[in-house]
């Protein structure tokens, strides 16, 4: 893996790094690799193609930066008009379109999900300002869940050196 070179979304970091969109990158690739890979536009809609079960398939992201970046293979990626904000749709179809996603996998051992299946999801779509709100609204949620979490991390951690202190 690469420190440096032109941004990649990988397909696992769907799942792992970018919750509704993408913030920042953590993989790079270089240039030859990247005439091989599928150029993302802003307001992209990103993917997770495959999972090992049903309910792992279709994790969406949005990719609302102005950079120039490549997504892996695996990636199914919607290019949106104006009037649509990719990571809007994200969160919706991360939390209220879950169910519908799901139902469309298909196979076994590994689940797949396809561009001709996402075109079925429905997804209530309010006019952009509202679209807008919502995100502003769910990532200052977020901002707050993610500093509580740290915080958290950290208290377990000071309770841990406590514990030896106190019993060892």
């Amino acid at each position: 893996m690469q420190n440096d070179g032109l941004p990649c979304i990988r397909y696992g970091e769907i799942y792992t790094l970018h919750h509704h969109s993408v913030k920042r990158f953590h993989s790079f690739i270089n240039a030859d690799l990247a005439k091989s890979c599928k150029k993302l536009k802003y307001n992209d809609l990103l993917f997770a193609g495959a999972g090992e079960t049903r309910e792992e398939i279709g994790k969406a992201v949005g990719y609302r930066l102005k950079q120039e970046a490549f997504s892996s293979g695996g990636i199914i990626i919607l290019s949106l008009n104006d009037q649509y904000r990719s990571d809007y749709i994200a969160y919706y179809l991360n939390s209220l379109g879950r169910k519908q996603i799901n139902k469309l996998g298909a196979g076994h051992s590994v689940v797949n999900i396809y561009s001709r299946d996402l075109e079925k999801v429905f997804v209530t779509l309010p006019p952009l300002h509202i679209q807008e709100s919502i995100v502003d609204i769910l990532e200052q949620l977020d901002t707050v869940i993610e500093k509580n979490e740290a915080l958290v991390e950290k208290l377990k951690h000071i309770k841990q050196a406590y514990l030896f202190e106190l019993f060892c």
